[in-house]
């Protein structure tokens, strides 16, 4: 309905030119990665065809993190994300991006931000392309997936996102301009901590759902690689921080680790995230687990988190949560 809303209010209150903000984390948090990619694309496509339309100045906005899951904006990543999103006039700057990252690398991300945004027009879907990528690709095939996992995770996510440390204070979205954050009957807490928990874990919550790519048809796979054209840049980037001996403890399913997690995240939820992670393998080529000593040294750090959440280790915990957030650069 952004094209209604837009085309309607434009024509009520002729307004010299608008910004209009596009969400990247809570769509991803409802629906997954690759939906959420695809829902900002619909929603670019859309403001550059009014803008043309009404031949009035329509400038979008983005808010988008730093990991992948969450947009993928930091100062290691501006250009592509830039290109990704084309049509996109300003970007906001999240506080990862801003203190995780050396003062020169954030410096000079955003003035080529100051000096490059906006350059280039968003590519417009036609009605076609439109309609199977929300009613077939998102709604019809990926978000279902992602959904189904995600219901499985649901009180092990607000269970250790509770434990998740908070950097700021902020205004909720509430009322209005609130999103649902809600699953399965259940509430989800909001997409920092959520994206964290499952990091934190040494599972990327950028996989969860992939799997439904082996449900596309060629038309519609071919559409999904055309309009998310970093797909595997975001994949290869998050698949490092797959720790394979952590989903090795809870694929086991020991006594101990099914009284911290349940059956349901254990049964339902792991058994499937194995198969997203087989489907990025073989369907993308996307390189799982870590490449170097650094990255291998992370894994380390949540390898010992998940045991001390099995053994109830307090203060384990918090150290190895936030150590493990300032070696990935962001809390989630």
């Amino acid at each position: 309905n952004l094209d209604n809303l837009l085309s309607r209010f434009i024509e009520i209150y002729t307004p010299s030119y608008m910004r209009v903000f596009i969400a990247r984390s809570d769509p991803a948090l409802n629906y997954g990665l690759l939906s959420a990619t695809l829902m900002a694309k619909i929603a670019l496509s859309k403001i550059c065809r009014i803008n043309k339309n009404f031949n009035i100045p329509l400038y979008p906005i983005i808010g988008a993190g730093c990991l992948p899951f969450r947009g993928h904006n930091n100062p290691r990543n501006f250009e592509k994300f830039a290109s990704e999103y084309r049509g996109v006039t300003t970007v906001t700057i999240q506080s990862a991006f801003r203190y995780d990252y050396p003062e020169n690398e954030v410096i000079n991300a955003v003035e080529w931000y100051n000096s490059n945004l906006g350059r280039y027009e968003a590519s417009i879907l036609d009605k076609h392309e439109e309609d199977i990528m929300l009613s077939s690709i998102i709604l019809g095939k990926l978000s279902p997936a992602y959904r189904e996992s995600v219901e499985k995770t649901v009180d092990v996510v607000n269970m250790l996102s509770r434990r998740i440390p908070a950097r700021r204070a902020r205004r909720l979205h509430i009322g209005l301009f609130g999103y649902s954050r809600r699953l399965g009957g259940k509430n989800l807490p909001r997409a920092i901590p959520f994206t964290a928990v499952f990091y934190s874990l040494g599972m990327p919550p950028e996989f969860i759902g992939l799997r439904a790519l082996e449900q596309l048809s060629e038309e519609e796979y071919s559409l999904l690689r055309e309009y998310y054209r970093s797909l595997v840049h975001d994949l290869s980037e998050a698949g490092k921080y797959i720790a394979w001996d952590n989903l090795n403890i809870l694929a086991e399913k020991p006594p101990e680790v099914n009284e911290v997690f349940g059956e349901e995240f254990l049964q339902g939820f792991i058994p499937k995230y194995l198969e997203d992670l087989e489907t990025a393998s073989s369907m993308l080529g996307i390189k799982l687990g870590p490449r170097n000593v650094t990255e291998r040294r992370y894994e380390n750090e949540v390898n010992n988190l998940l045991i001390s959440l099995i053994e109830g280790e307090v203060e384990s915990i918090k150290r190895e949560l936030e150590n493990a957030a300032l070696m990935r650069r962001s809390i989630g």
